[in-house]
């Protein structure tokens, strides 16, 4: 739900970078194997298949933009007040770190 709400598109891209990983690593599976070893090492075709799409949605999804929605910081209060301006001057410093290495990426 947070990168939902960070970025609506999300869902799209996600179906996206799977149906690519799937398909490309589907593509590198039978150029190295010949079509007619599929069968015989369907197994190793599969497994093989199914890490890409793990390994590249897992990282897709580490790195999309998220927020923090309102109901999650109620759910997950635990009612110590003198340690929020402290964690929030944390999270502040956090975010303007990430903030200015995604400009210093994009420079790139």
């Amino acid at each position: 739900r947070q990168r939902l709400a960070a970025d609506p598109s999300f869902l799209a891209k996600s179906i996206l970078e799977i149906i690519v990983a799937a398909s490309t690593q589907f593509t590198a599976e039978v150029s190295r194997r010949g079509w007619d070893r599929m069968a015989v090492e369907g197994d190793f075709v599969f497994s093989g298949v199914l890490t890409a799409v793990f390994g590249k949605y897992f990282s897709m999804w580490r790195v999309a933009k998220t927020v923090q929605l309102d109901d999650d910081i109620d759910c997950c209060h635990d009612g110590n007040h003198d340690d929020d301006n402290e964690s929030e001057n944390e999270h502040e410093k956090q975010k303007k770190q990430q903030l200015q290495l995604q400009l210093q990426l994009q420079k790139q």
